[in-house]
């Protein structure tokens, strides 16, 4: 008897630059946020896609796995 162990598919990010903002598209994770590369990083509300400014401080994102 063979059993198979489902494997997770790894989370995914993709972004699309417009003038005035970053579209953030994302699975298989929750999308998080931070104002430096070291964190702390925190969970951004809302589904994929996420639209974000390009003005103001700069931000990192992420897609922490579920």
């Amino acid at each position: 008897m063979a059993y198979a162990i489902p494997s997770k598919a790894a989370p995914t990010l993709t972004f699309a630059r417009t003038a005035a903002e970053l579209t953030l598209t994302f699975a298989g994770g929750t999308l998080q946020s931070a104002d430096a590369v070291t964190g702390p990083w925190k969970d951004e509300a809302g589904g994929s896609p996420l639209k974000a400014p390009l003005t103001g401080a700069r931000k990192f994102y992420r897609v922490k796995g579920n």
